[in-house]
């Protein structure tokens, strides 16, 4: 994942992932300084990537909400 995040975007860039699973491309993403959005259909997923890296799952509508405002 890293090689193609390097190649198609550049640093603070979003790297979205539609299939989050354990979060790998989200690590790389992170460690890459680009800003993430993990999708996946089994919350479980997004629960344990979030885990992995200590922090507390998104709760996307909250967030969204109040960046549209």
């Amino acid at each position: 994942s890293a090689f193609f995040i390097r190649l198609h975007t550049r640093e603070n860039d979003v790297v979205l992932d539609c299939f989050m699973g354990e979060g790998s491309t989200m690590r790389a993403a992170i460690k890459l300084h680009r800003r993430f959005i993990g999708i996946d259909i089994d919350e479980k997923w997004c629960e344990k990537s979030a885990r992995k890296l200590q922090q507390g799952v998104l709760e996307l509508s909250t967030e969204l909400d109040s960046k549209i405002e």
